[in-house]
């Protein structure tokens, strides 16, 4: 990639600014000169302001009694300027060509000491423009890469982050002891209205499908009243409690099941969390 500048002038001044286009290539360095890349019929404005000026590391005025009067030369003068106080880059090389037009410019102008580049003058001057060129070339490829360089690391950062979070779930999955979680639900038992026990273990096989989906305290309890029919022996010094509420707090508590707030009129229900629904996997 090389870097190319924007040539501004008259075409009153078509010679010495063909001189300095073909001068520029020879040196590696790419030039916007309209006299090269506006076909004909195609629209000034548009090749200038959308094509030519943005797509240039430095633009370059060269000011003659022609180009003072020029409209576009003005024009782009206006718009160079803007870009530079936008961006903050010292993108505009301005060059007049003798000390007669320098008395003729605005007081702005006049304050940047701007030198002589002529036929006469030459060689400093346009090694001072095509050393600008390859400075200001360097300095936005910099600016590029480092863009692209902190978007790089926005983007690992983002990535460390999901993973970390990744990791942090899993963690918390490795210290949840479903067999541990297995082994309490077995040791305890709840009595139905009914007067049949059961363990916390067989009443949570029985609504598994229920809590899956979610469900109300009433409609489980009406779930273990149909399908659990038969007694079944409890192990001596076992804890018996009398309440479907005991059951689902404890699975609460073990993180198998969260209680949801109502959106309705039905009141607060109950679904399985991520740690019920691996327990349920391995049933």
């Amino acid at each position: 990639m090389k870097p190319k500048i924007f040539l501004s002038h008259s075409k009153k001044d078509k010679v010495i600014i063909e001189q300095i286009a073909n001068d520029l290539r020879k040196c590696g360095i790419e030039v916007w000169y309209d006299e090269w890349e506006i076909p004909v019929g195609e629209s000034i404005r548009k090749k200038i302001f959308d094509d030519g000026i943005p797509n240039c590391d430095v633009f370059f005025i060269y000011l003659t009694k022609n180009s003072l009067e020029s409209y576009w030369v003005q024009k782009e003068l206006d718009s160079a300027i803007f870009r530079e106080a936008e961006e903050k880059n010292n993108i505009l090389t301005i060059f007049v060509d003798q000390d007669l037009t320098r008395d003729s410019i605005s007081y702005d102008l006049k304050s940047l000491s701007i030198p002589i580049f002529n036929k006469d003058e030459y060689v400093i001057p346009f090694a001072k423009l095509a050393s600008k060129a390859w400075q200001s070339h360097g300095k936005k490829v910099a600016n590029n890469n480092l863009i692209k360089i902190q978007k790089e690391k926005f983007d690992l950062e983002q990535e460390k982050f999901e993973l970390e979070k990744n990791i942090f779930h899993i963690n918390k999955l490795g210290l949840i002891d479903l067999n541990k979680i297995e082994t309490l639900l077995k040791a305890n038992f709840t009595q139905m209205r009914n007067g049949i026990t059961v363990s916390f273990f067989e009443a949570f096989t029985q609504l598994k499908y229920k809590l899956a989906i979610g469900s109300t305290m009433a409609h489980l309890e009406h779930i273990l009243d149909k399908t659990v029919t038969v007694d079944i022996d409890t192990p001596w010094g076992a804890s018996i409690d009398y309440s479907l509420d005991v059951l689902i707090g404890e699975l609460i508590l073990q993180g198998m099941v969260k209680a949801v707030l109502p959106s309705s009129e039905n009141g607060e229900y109950y679904i399985l969390t991520d740690t019920g629904i691996n327990f349920v996997k391995r049933l």
